[in-house]
Order: C-alpha cells, then sequence, then structure tokens
C-alpha cells in the first residue's frame, strides 16, 4: 500500500511538472513619443507568446501616418495571431499568414499604456515588425525651415525679375 502511495505521488508529480508550459517574452519598449520609430525582428516558438510593450507619453494623431504598426512572419506557413491592447483591455487583432503583412493604423492614439502580443498556430517560426509613431503634424522647426527656404526662392526669383 505504502509503494502504491508513493507510485501515485511521483506520477502526480510528473504530469504536474512534466508538461510543457508556455512562455511569456516581453520585449518593453519604454516610454514612446512623436518622432519613435523601431524595425526589429524576433523568433517565436510553438508554445511561446511574445508580448511588446510600451507607453505612449504623449497622444499622437496619425491619421496620415500608415500604419502605426506592421507585422509580417518571415516563416511561411506560421500563422500569427496579433492582438492590441490599450491600457490592458483588448481593442482589435488580425492574422498573418505564410509570409504575409498585417498592420495596425488608428487615427489617433492617447497617452497610456499599449501592447502587442504574438502568439502561433502551434508552429515555429520567425517574424519581424515595426512601430512608427511619427505625427503627421510637422515640428515647428521643420515649419520653420521651410518658410524660410521658400522665402529665399522668392527673394531669388524676385531678383531676377528686376535684373
Amino acid at each position: 500500500m505504502n509503494l502504491l502511495k508513493k507510485i501515485m505521488l511521483a506520477a502526480s508529480m510528473m504530469l504536474t511538472f512534466g508538461t510543457a508550459n508556455a512562455a511569456v517574452e516581453i520585449i518593453d519598449l519604454g516610454p514612446v513619443s512623436s518622432g519613435y520609430s523601431i524595425f526589429s525582428s524576433g523568433n517565436i516558438s510553438s508554445i511561446d507568446t511574445d508580448k511588446i510593450i510600451f507607453t505612449l507619453t504623449e497622444g499622437l494623431d496619425l491619421t496620415d501616418n500608415g500604419d502605426f504598426f506592421s507585422f509580417d512572419t518571415v516563416t511561411p506557413g506560421v500563422l500569427m495571431n496579433v492582438e492590441f491592447a490599450a491600457n490592458g483591455v483588448f481593442v482589435d487583432s488580425f492574422a498573418v499568414a505564410n509570409g504575409g503583412i498585417g498592420s495596425f493604423g488608428p487615427e489617433s492614439l492617447a497617452a497610456g499604456d499599449y501592447s502587442f502580443t504574438m502568439s502561433t498556430n502551434g508552429t515555429s517560426g520567425t517574424y519581424s515588425y515595426s512601430l512608427s509613431a511619427v505625427s503627421a503634424v510637422p515640428e515647428p522647426a521643420t515649419l520653420a525651415l521651410m518658410l524660410g527656404g521658400l522665402g529665399l526662392v522668392g527673394f531669388m526669383a524676385r531678383r531676377r525679375k528686376t535684373a
């Protein structure tokens, strides 16, 4: 009877601790503000989940920016699900398969904590992603430089007319 209890205890421990547990790899981009851009890549196994987290320090108007986040699977045959969350609340998701490209491009984002979570369909593979927080509104120095250049071109055109 004592031997049977030891065997049952050993079997239950093997079942409890012997199963594969999915690991979550967290990629922390830290504070992100207007003008921030990154392109990177990673590997994901069949049981892992990768999570990209970042904090927007200011609201962004992305109306004319295109895609805020783009993602593609480099390994053909891998189906990846990408979920986007704002302040811990699910917002949107998309699937990327067979070397395809998926993207998320909202019109605006408020300051706060954001995350993208990637998981696979049970296959391993590689992926790449880019995050672009480039605001559609130019910086004041850019506008001043542009206006100064236009003024200089106008001055030169006027000078040529009088000469």
